[in-house]
């Protein structure tokens, strides 16, 4: 009876220490899961201040989608945005719209750049 109380001894302390250590675990694989999170929105935070800090007008823009505006800063005569939007209403110059808003693709408004000099 003795050796069968012991077992049940050994065994219950094994589990407690199974159970330590599990919730050891559990703590250090918090810890190391908030510690990436936290990492990578402190990149993301940064990768945004970084993108929103550039310019609307430069060319580097992130994405190849533009508005009147900064289609105004690229095309080398600096055209008005109302005179932008009066080529677009003549289909003078590639446009979209997303979302009833005028928009740009530059790869678009780059081929249209060079087909307008080999017409002068």
């Amino acid at each position: 009876m003795q050796q069968k109380q012991q077992q049940q001894h050994d065994c219950i302390k094994d589990m407690q220490e199974r159970i330590a250590t599990l919730w050891k675990l559990h703590d250090d694989l918090n810890v190391y899961v908030r510690s990436t999170i936290y990492d990578e929105l402190e990149k993301c935070k940064r990768q945004y201040a970084e993108l929103r800090n550039q310019s609307l007008t430069t060319v580097e823009s992130v994405n190849e989608y533009m508005n009147a505006f900064q289609l105004g800063h690229y095309i080398p005569s600096h055209p008005k945005p109302s005179t932008i939007r009066v080529w677009c209403c003549h289909d003078i110059i590639p446009h979209h719209k997303m979302n009833g808003k005028l928009v740009f693709v530059k790869s678009e408004i780059d081929e249209w750049l060079k087909s307008k000099l080999w017409e002068e």
